[in-house]
């Protein structure tokens, strides 16, 4: 364990660009292992949503992973998805790799494979070939430019969810895990700062997204949708909020790790240091929800996630 200084992380981070910045923050963070067990010790989430993910995943044969990066999943549930074709999306092809080198080393079978956006590949996928399982696991951050001139993240949302739901065979699910931004304190870091510096119409927009995801999802707003879209179909939908945690050496790495919302972009433009100056100030000095915690070995801040099942069952006669 090193714990660093306020001036050590300002010092990290000077200089950088923003991909470089987000792979301190998250990779080196967030996604940080144990070196002798190589368990994710940066946060409890994948703790928390791998017994639902389970019950999902086990004996299918056709399993489409959304956003799939680099197939870090598989290393928990390999077991359970022996005889599983897995049909993969990932706009990173570095990542993309990595998910096909899994999948050789777990000998499992690798199905279809695209490096296009989201967006993109639902828009060409064979509607004729549904599979047993859609995996959307922290990956619906990108689908909303909260930037652009107007967004509108309810329609959009809902309209992903609903292409999803038209790939599934009967018995099949949908599995999304989400961050709530509302709650947790990478959120609120990220709201406070586009108040402070960003354009008054950003934050506006963020504060709108963060609902709309919530909306939709936690509260269940999208099941309506599906059931008039498909009312022979007997539609279920589980959503399950998990108090979950990122942990930290030092509470100046908490403040790093709270970038990973909305505050690092993906490009290799310079960082913007102000946005961890802020977030040092927010975590120093916590208010409005966020909790930040000193344990023994480690420091805690919320990091609240969403679970949410989607199940086409069967057809009502």
């Amino acid at each position: 364990m090193t714990v660093i200084t306020e001036t050590q992380l300002l010092d990290e981070f000077t200089n950088t660009t923003n991909n470089e910045a987000y792979i301190k923050a998250f990779t080196n963070r967030v996604m940080r292992r144990d070196e002798l067990t190589g368990y994710i010790i940066g946060n409890d989430q994948r703790k928390l949503f791998i017994p639902y993910l389970l019950e999902e995943v086990k004996n299918k044969k056709e399993i489409l992973d959304l956003g799939a990066g680099a197939g870090e999943i598989l290393d928990e549930i390999h077991p359970f998805v022996q005889g599983t074709t897995f049909h993969l999306e990932e706009p990173n092809l570095a990542l993309l790799n990595e998910y096909a080198e899994r999948l050789r080393r777990y000998n499992i079978q690798k199905g279809e494979v695209s490096s296009s956006t989201v967006q993109e590949y639902l828009k060409i996928r064979d509607r004729a070939n549904p599979v047993d399982c859609i995996l959307c696991i922290h990956m619906i951050y990108h689908l909303t430019d909260f930037t652009s001139e107007n967004p509108n993240p309810e329609a959009e949302l809902q309209d992903f969810i609903v292409k999803l739901y038209d790939l599934l065979a009967d018995g099949s699910s949908i599995f999304l895990v989400y961050a709530d931004l509302e709650q947790a304190y990478a959120g609120k870091v990220a709201l406070s700062y586009f108040d402070a510096f960003g354009k008054k119409q950003h934050h506006v927009n963020l504060a709108r997204l963060y609902r709309a995801r919530n909306k939709v999802l936690k509260e269940q707003g999208v099941l309506k949708l599906l059931k008039s879209l498909n009312p022979q179909d007997n539609i279920t939908m589980n959503s399950v909020v998990c108090n979950s945690q990122f942990y930290g050496d030092s509470i100046y790495d908490l403040a790093a790790m709270s970038l990973v919302g909305e505050l690092i972009e993906a490009n290799d433009e310079p960082f913007d240091l102000r946005k961890l100056e802020h977030a040092l100030s927010m975590v120093l000095k916590p208010k409005d929800g966020i909790k930040i915690a000193q344990g023994a070995d480690m420091w805690s801040a919320n990091e609240e996630q969403v679970i949410c099942i989607i199940k086409k069952n069967s057809t009502i006669i």
